[in-house]
């Protein structure tokens, strides 16, 4: 009985698979809300304090953040190559000396060793009963729950359908959160957050992992699926930008269709025959079905994965309306050139093309 119990009871319970698909968004903050997991802090964001002084940043101090516990206690804590210590910084005051030794000797402080721990979840631990509570129920209920269930997965805020946006329902937030616009912040740190990412330097040091064996092909395979998610998550908010007017162009004096964007060290062009390529085929209608055919090609170059072949990071975005042409920079695409870098194939319908052996035998 505690089987069938089970069974009746797991993830994909009354899920039909000729069911026709669904236009609703996925919706992380949904899906949490559904699983009821009880609080363990109040707020947890990035401190006033930050960046770090360049002082702190030679003692160790990588990070400040501010933790307000469910006890309604607020303290600044300090994120350091040593660990995690409270430190006695207010709103109005910084200090970043350990709390215990800042106070020392007046009623209810602690020793300097009670505020710090090698682990941010330790210190909290210490600090606050309830955080401690509710961590031990939410690890409780999640080793009883499916792992589809609890594991987040890539893209999950996506549609796939894009003409389809969410209903007034599902768009307001859930709760007050002044933690969510320091996320990025918080996951890559403040001076990491404005880096930018060379997308195809990445790509193509992937390519060229090992792929003798097995572990080996798992591996690489592995870090491809987690760079295209990446990229892709990556390329949608930029596309967005573009159809909105957000961005300004490269080239601001061309007509409209010929603009091309660069933002985060990705390269955005739009999906009209801003030069006139395709007139004789149909003009706009023609250089949409023909991106669509590129993005399929490179699909099918990446599936062959052959040896000493690489193609750019490619992703077609469809927004408002408008199609977006989303790729990785190529190395030199910005240095001017007298020749052409074309050497393979053709790019002016035919009238000139290229040829080369070593590519050719690829």
């Amino acid at each position: 009985t505690v089987k069938q119990d089970a069974q009746e009871t797991h993830a994909f319970k009354d899920f039909e698979l000729g069911q026709p698909a669904s236009l609703d968004v996925l919706s992380a903050g949904k899906a949490i809300r559904q699983l009821a997991q009880p609080l363990c802090v109040r707020l947890l964001v990035l401190s006033g304090w930050n960046p770090v002084p360049r002082n702190r940043q030679l003692k160790g101090d990588l990070l400040y953040l501010l933790v307000t516990t469910l006890e309604n206690q607020s303290y600044h804590v300090t994120a350091g190559s040593s660990g995690f210590y409270v430190n006695a910084s207010s709103t109005s005051r910084f200090n970043a000396e350990n709390y215990g030794v800042a106070h020392a000797g007046q009623a209810g402080v602690r020793e300097a060793a009670y505020y710090s721990a090698h682990s941010l979840v330790t210190l909290l631990r210490r600090l606050s009963p309830k955080f401690g509570k509710g961590l031990a129920e939410i690890q409780k209920a999640m080793a009883e729950r499916d792992p589809a269930e609890t594991l987040p997965f890539p893209l999950a805020e996506q549609a796939a359908t894009p003409w389809v946006v969410r209903g007034a329902e599902n768009s307001v937030p859930a709760a007050y959160d002044v933690g969510a616009p320091q996320d990025a912040f918080l996951r890559q740190g403040a001076l990491v957050a404005d880096s930018l990412r060379d997308w195809n330097e990445e790509l193509q040091s992937i390519r060229e992992m090992p792929r003798e064996t097995l572990g080996d092909r798992v591996l690489r395979d592995r870090q491809l699926h987690k760079w295209h998610a990446e990229f892709v998550e990556a390329a949608i908010p930029g596309a967005m930008a573009v159809v909105g007017g957000e961005l300004v162009p490269l080239n601001p004096t061309d007509p409209v269709d010929q603009h091309m964007f660069l933002r985060d060290n990705i390269f955005y062009s739009k999906g009209f025959d801003g030069r006139e390529t395709f007139a004789a085929l149909g003009g706009d209608a023609a250089a949409h079905v023909a991106t669509g055919k590129d993005i399929t090609g490179v699909r099918l170059l990446n599936q062959l994965d052959t040896q000493g072949l690489h193609t750019l990071g490619s992703v077609v975005v469809d927004y408002c309306g408008v199609r977006v042409v989303a790729q990785s920079v190529v190395p030199g695409v910005f240095r001017r050139q007298e020749a052409t870098p074309i050497v393979y194939g053709s790019v002016d319908q035919g009238v000139t093309v290229g040829a080369d052996a070593e590519f050719h035998r690829l």
